[in-house]
């Protein structure tokens, strides 16, 4: 049995065609290139796009929530005002007139403590001469009588156990509380202030 020859069937390849086919494959592989970095730049043009929309939107949320930050205070501040003008002109100096008394009694104890038959003065303003004596006799100081001083204001009391003297003065405490507090205000209605806390 004889077997086919292919040896002499197939003529050789041209040279001319083995020099166009690399060319097509050249062009090709740069073509390739060329798509791949465009690709890429592509991706990487959108990702800023992407970036930046995400920047100018966080941008704007944060400045409405300074916004609504900042609006919410001074309202809140400005339903304080009416609390603060109360504290400055009733409150504050009726707690110090109510303090004195306390502070009076304490005071006394503390200096009997060294001579227990020591002669007490105590001396108050006129307004507050009741108050402090109905204190010192709860207090047990039943022989001790408070007089009047005119020049003494409700919040300052001056006692003397035998030859030691206290005075006790919250017209300091009381200045420097409302001091505080006209000068939180004055911040607060400040616009160029406000827009800087928030």
């Amino acid at each position: 049995m004889s077997l086919e020859d292919f040896a002499g069937g197939d003529s050789p390849v041209p040279r001319d065609s083995v020099s166009a086919v690399v060319p097509d494959e050249a062009e090709a592989l740069d073509a390739y290139e060329a798509g791949y970095k465009s690709g890429w730049a592509d991706c990487a043009a959108a990702e800023e796009e992407v970036r930046k929309s995400v920047g100018a939107d966080l941008a704007k949320r944060l400045r409405e929530a300074e916004l609504t930050y900042s609006t919410a205070r001074q309202d809140i501040l400005a339903s304080l005002a009416p609390f603060f003008e109360e504290l400055v002109t009733a409150l504050l100096p009726r707690l110090a007139s109510d303090s004195v008394a306390p502070m009076a009694a304490q005071e006394l104890h503390e200096l009997l403590q060294h001579d227990a038959s020591a002669s007490i003065e105590v001396m108050a303003a006129p307004a507050s001469c009741e108050s402090v004596q109905r204190l010192l006799e709860a207090e047990g100081f039943e022989d001790v009588s408070v007089r009047a001083e005119p020049a003494f204001s409700e919040t300052q009391v001056s006692l003397r156990v035998g030859s030691e003297r206290r005075d006790i003065d919250l017209s300091d405490i009381t200045r420097k509380i409302t001091e505080a507090v006209c000068a939180f205000q004055s911040q607060t209605d400040d616009p160029l202030v406000s827009q800087g806390a928030a």
